[in-house]
């Protein structure tokens, strides 16, 4: 009978490892990706600004040249970036990426069914457009065109414009850029459809209204999947301890059992956790870099970078949480193996001084 009893106990014991161990990573992990904060904490944003928006500007550009059949000069990605530094105000991209997430969030709510929305205020932009910012932009741009050779004609101080794609060799670019910049400011004036003031612009992030109806289903159960991961992920804890109260009924009868089977379950899985979180990070890393595609390398390798920077900002998180929580495992695990010994020790001295 006790032999039919240890071996249960043994696996309950196991039950408990793997329960335990799965429930410890999963609760960790729903509790980042269903916290905004964290969220927001997570996201790359100067890898945003610096490499994947002026990836995105120059395949647009080429994509564009290329259904107009016409030529277009390769753009290094670090003029482009100094160039949207120029004329982005500071901290604008972070901004937007909080404000989407916020979106995002609150669409994923349940109960909350209004469209995400994202407010830019696009004033801003154009009032840097329009100042010292915009004709530094204008003078590293033209930086990247050539000198004029021959007949070819340039830029015209008269017109404003250029007449071809080059500048002429005996004319200062700070003056050229003034005055390209001027013509910019004055067109923009004297256009009816940009105002003086422009209200911020209301773009949509996710709206269920514009979507099918199959479309709309899954996203209704995607809302649902996040609120009970949200609300109820905590309740997995309840599989372990299940299987542990379960374990202690069937074969804990005294301390010395409780230190024996509680100690080597927690310290078998905190040691277990510990071993899965180290070997986790670059396992989940790489599969995810091999997923990424694009139609041009420079943007595959800013696509790569910025999931690269999230997923470290993620898998760091993650993984504090698993360590800590593995690590009093073992502890505690340690801990009530060492208790049980010295007990058992101190009761076989205490019974060997009996006379």
């Amino acid at each position: 009978m006790r032999g039919c009893t240890q071996i249960l106990a043994g696996v309950l014991a196991a039950l408990f490892v793997i329960t335990v161990t799965f429930t410890l990573f999963t609760v960790s992990f729903a509790q980042i990706i269903t916290d905004r904060a964290a969220i927001k904490a997570i996201l790359p944003k100067p890898a945003l600004s610096d490499d994947v928006v002026p990836a995105l500007i120059s395949e647009v550009a080429r994509e564009q040249a290329r259904l107009l059949n016409a030529p277009l000069a390769d753009v290094e990605p670090i003029v482009l970036r100094t160039v949207i530094h120029e004329v982005l105000p500071p901290g604008w991209v972070a901004t937007q990426v909080d404000a989407v997430v916020d979106a995002l969030f609150d669409f994923l709510t349940v109960g909350n069914q209004t469209p995400a929305t994202l407010e830019i205020d696009a004033g801003t932009i154009l009032n840097r457009l329009r100042g010292e910012p915009g004709r530094q932009a204008i003078l590293v741009a033209l930086q990247q065109l050539p000198q004029c050779t021959g007949a070819q004609l340039g830029f015209s101080f008269e017109t404003g414009y250029f007449e071809e794609a080059c500048v002429p060799p005996d004319a200062p670019l700070s003056d050229i850029a003034t005055r390209v910049h001027s013509t910019v400011v004055d067109t923009l004036a004297q256009s009816p459809e940009v105002p003086a003031q422009i209200e911020p612009l209301t773009v949509p992030v996710l709206d269920e209204n514009m979507l099918p109806p199959a479309a709309r289903a899954r996203l209704n159960q995607l809302r649902l999947i996040f609120a009970l991961i949200q609300d109820r992920a905590w309740m997995l804890w309840l599989i372990p301890l299940s299987a542990l109260l379960l374990m202690t009924l069937v074969a804990v009868r005294s301390f010395n059992d409780l230190s024996y089977w509680w100690g080597w379950s927690f310290l078998v899985a905190g040691f277990i956790a510990l071993f899965l979180a180290i070997f986790t990070p670059p396992l989940l890393t790489a599969t995810a870099l091999r997923t990424i595609t694009a139609t041009s390398e420079t943007l595959r390798i800013a696509l790569s970078q910025l999931a690269r920077q999230a997923l470290n900002a993620l898998l760091d998180q993650w993984m504090s949480d698993v360590y800590r929580q593995a690590g009093l495992m073992s502890v505690g695990g340690v801990g009530l193996l060492l208790a049980g010994f010295i007990r058992r020790t101190t009761s076989s001295t205490a019974r060997s001084g009996l006379p």
